[in-house]
């Protein structure tokens, strides 16, 4: 409905409407069986009650609604021609999908380190090579050679995580985590504070109140992991 996208997103009433419409197009369902339009419209819609905007302007609303766009939606969206964008074209979709002034703020809230693993992930599945310590390294190390000029200094900093991880923790969920806690999050939280400007740091706590819905049907262990990275956030 326009009239209540207009309300809570006034000037990026497009921009929310097209973040809507590739999730549901591609039928994305959070893991508790919640659409998960209705997550990025639930985290959009707090900042717009909440009202976290300067006066006459929607704009970090339309950054909370588009919280997850890069992260979900870059292999999944096709261009004209019906070719998937994916990590080799990721400029081109941020280009494409995203207007250029919430573009920083998207990125900032965006868990590159999630499109890391993912990039080592299916470049070891598709060379049909194990994951393993050293497996990983030469994933990390092809993706630094690609000079990407915004993702490979996220290869960068997940190859330190890497090694410095003790050798028996040394597999992508545990470096997933330890980039989320050590890296993601504070980088949010420093920028907050250099910025003398919170409300990143405040569109991630909606984020991570709104992933409570549902949570009853999650396993145990993904409960855990969402109350611990609610602690981190906190700490």
């Amino acid at each position: 409905d326009m009239k209540y996208i207009h309300e809570f997103y006034g000037e990026y009433s497009g921009f929310a409407f097209t973040v809507f419409e590739q999730f549901r197009k591609y039928r994305m369902f959070r893991k508790c069986g919640l659409p998960s339009a209705a997550h990025v419209n639930r985290v959009g819609a707090i900042a717009s009650i909440i009202n976290i905007n300067d006066p006459g302007s929607k704009l970090y609303s339309a950054i909370a609604v588009g919280h997850d766009l890069i992260e979900d939606i870059l292999y999944k969206a096709v261009d004209d021609y019906g070719i998937h964008y994916g990590f080799d074209r990721y400029e081109e979709f941020i280009k494409n999908f995203i207007p250029s002034e919430l573009r920083d703020g998207i990125a900032i809230l965006t868990n590159h380190y999630d499109l890391i693993i993912k990039y080592v992930s299916e470049f070891l599945d598709e060379r049909g090579i194990g994951i393993n310590n050293g497996s990983i390294i030469f994933a990390l190390e092809n993706l630094q050679e690609k000079n990407h000029p915004v993702l490979s200094k996220y290869a960068d900093r997940t190859l330190e995580v890497l090694n410095s991880l003790p050798p028996e923790t040394k597999n992508l969920e545990e470096i997933r985590w330890v980039c989320y806690k050590d890296l993601y999050l504070k980088d949010i939280a420093q920028l907050s504070v250099r910025a003398d400007n919170f409300r990143f740091y405040e569109i991630k706590s909606f984020d991570l109140s709104d992933n409570g819905h549902g949570i009853g049907s999650l396993s145990m262990d993904a409960r855990i992991k969402n109350l611990l990275k609610q602690e981190a956030w906190a700490r």
